[in-house]
């Protein structure tokens, strides 16, 4: 299940770590709840929006694949 910016911003913290967690980000180094929150919600949403891309030219090439059969 994919999370919109909003739906995360609503998530309490031990939700957003255990979304963390679950997909493998690593944060190192922050200042406060805030900055964790944010770093965590940052990267979250590109995770989500490199599988999208890379799905999308998963999904082109096998179209390409498929007409050319």
């Amino acid at each position: 299940m994919e999370y919109t910016r909003n739906e995360l911003n609503n998530m309490n913290l031990n939700e957003l770590l255990k979304l963390a967690k679950d997909n493998q980000i690593t944060i190192y180094t922050y200042k406060s709840e805030q900055d964790l929150r944010k770093k965590i919600i940052t990267k979250y949403i590109y995770i989500c929006n490199v599988n999208k891309k890379l799905l999308n030219q998963n999904n082109q090439f096998l179209v390409k694949i498929t007409i050319k059969s």
